[in-house]
């Protein structure tokens, strides 16, 4: 008698059960079943679950993919329980799912078409995702990789940047696997095994309406475009990762994902975003560009250069390229390269200053000063425009040498006073008189080597006249540092005072005319 109840309480358990997961885990017809086990982790010698975070990201992923259906394991399962009673299971199977052969016997036991095992981690700011793909029975296997820095915060917005983390995280390894097992059309559905007897009739469900990817994408875009408008960033971020998600080839949307990744300081993130476009369209220039932005961030120059190059070879005439290529160069030291690389720049585009206007700086920081002085004039004639006057050429010239004139002045005349209140050391204000020495020594070098017009020929002399005093003034500053004699001081101060009349009176003739 107690053996007929026992067996009656069992049967009453599985039809339970049955009813349970037909009522709730259904699967839509045309698309295989994934059972997302999550990893049991050993750390330091500890169990320790996957994230049940990380887990749900992967699951609403793939099955926002549209090509499966998704069920996470849990030992709790009405399935699971039947599976066990049937035999097909041993309790001690389900109890802790430490690898992969675990996982494949409990996806087999449940005739699923697929198990998806997750490993799947926060530790401190660093999430990472694991993703090992198995087809049963056949044994297909695709695994997949990724990772995300949580960016900083407090409050509200420290769940917010950890759920974003996440997201992106799980976002880039469920991408790969879709596309590796799946490709770009929904996966066929999987046979049944030939013993797969439902204990009770699972309802059937009316076909899915197909889906509009593109108008779907597009929404998110909009919406998206929206938050970003209203400076909800996050929910920008939330927008276009949904949108990635359904058309991950679209570079735009990456570039601008990225973008904002890049504005919240998550350029890790940024960079991850380009790189993975760049699986999809290798030759993309606005990834490339946006990605030489980051590595230039973060000091990774060579990565820069690198992809500098890409975008030169698919664009030659990109002078905004090439003049970030001059400056990778220079921030490496490479001098001759960097200045190479802005003079085609300035070859390419002739119209543009700011080539000359970086090589006045690169020259002028390698005290070539008479060579950076000829860069600043050509920059500046450019931006006058098309076929400027003769006037107008020598107005340019008259600025800068006023301009770079008094700079020489300000220079010695900050120093002194720094010295004088002891914020200098001798050897410091020594150094700066010699700087101050050099440009005035370049400058005379340029004003000399100009070309008098006949509408300059008369007041040229007077600019090359101040520019030599200037320099012989500076000439004698320095000689009083390193001798000591009072009268190189004195010399100094009546050769300045010299050079500012017959700069005055350069000036004043140009004007006049």
């Amino acid at each position: 008698m107690k053996s007929n109840v026992i067996a009656i309480t069992l049967a009453l358990i599985l039809i339970i059960s049955s009813s349970c997961f037909a009522a709730k885990e259904p699967n839509a017809p045309n698309r295989p079943l994934v059972l997302i086990v999550p990893i049991t982790l050993t750390v330091d010698g500890k169990d320790s679950p996957s994230d049940p975070d990380v887990i749900a990201a992967v699951s609403k992923l793939m099955a926002e993919s549209g090509k499966v259906d998704t069920l996470i394991f849990d030992p709790d399962l009405p399935t699971v329980t039947r599976a066990v009673f049937e035999g097909k299971l041993k309790s001690e199977v389900i109890r802790k799912v430490s690898d992969a052969s675990r996982a494949m016997e409990i996806g087999r036991a449940l005739n699923v078409g697929y198990t998806l095992i997750c490993r799947g981690t926060v530790v401190g700011n660093q999430v990472d995702v694991a993703l090992e793909l198995l087809k049963i029975p056949s044994g297909g296997r695709w695994v997949a990789t990724s990772g995300s820095l949580i960016a900083e915060g407090m409050g509200s917005i420290a769940d917010i940047n950890r759920k974003n983390a996440i997201l992106t995280a799980a976002s880039s390894a469920v991408s790969q696997i879709a596309i590796m097992a799946f490709g770009g059309a929904v996966a066929q559905p999987t046979d049944k095994p030939a013993e797969y007897v439902p204990v009770v009739a699972v309802p059937k469900i009316s076909e899915p309406k197909p889906r509009n990817i593109q108008v779907e994408y597009e929404q998110h875009v909009k919406q998206a475009n929206e938050y970003i408008q209203k400076n909800d960033l996050i929910n920008g971020i939330h927008e276009l990762r949904e949108a990635i998600n359904l058309n991950p080839s679209n570079s735009e949307s990456r570039v601008k994902l990225a973008e904002l990744y890049w504005k919240f300081g998550m350029v890790d993130e940024a960079i991850d975003e380009c790189r993975r476009g760049l699986l999809f369209k290798k030759d993309d220039a606005s990834l490339i560009t946006a990605l030489v932005q980051y590595y230039m961030t973060t000091g990774n120059l060579e990565e820069a250069a690198e992809e500098c190059q890409k975008i030169l070879q698919l664009e030659p005439q990109n002078v905004k390229v090439r003049l970030s290529l001059g400056d990778i160069y220079w921030n490496q030291g490479k001098i001759d390269e960097a200045v190479k690389t802005y003079e085609e720049a300035a070859e390419l585009n002739q119209k543009d200053a700011a080539p000359h206007e970086k090589l006045y700086k690169l020259y002028a920081a390698k005290r070539m000063y008479a060579e950076a002085l000829k860069h600043l004039v050509k920059a500046k004639e450019v931006a006058l425009g098309d076929n400027p006057t003769a006037a107008e050429r020598h107005g340019v010239l008259a600025q800068i040498l006023e301009e770079r004139f008094n700079a020489v002045l300000e220079k010695l005349k900050v120093a002194s006073e720094d010295y004088s209140r002891q914020k200098l050391s001798r050897e410091d204000y020594y150094q700066e008189c010699k700087d101050a020495d050099a440009e005035a020594e370049g400058l005379a070098t340029f004003i000399s080597s100009q070309n008098s017009s006949d509408n300059l020929k008369e007041v040229l002399p007077r600019a090359v006249l101040a520019t030599s005093l200037l320099a012989q003034a500076t000439g004698s500053l320095v000689l009083y540092l390193e001798t000591e004699k009072k009268q190189y001081m004195e010399q100094a101060s009546i050769l300045q005072d010299e050079a500012k009349a017959e700069l005055a009176a350069f000036l004043s003739a140009i004007r006049q005319r």
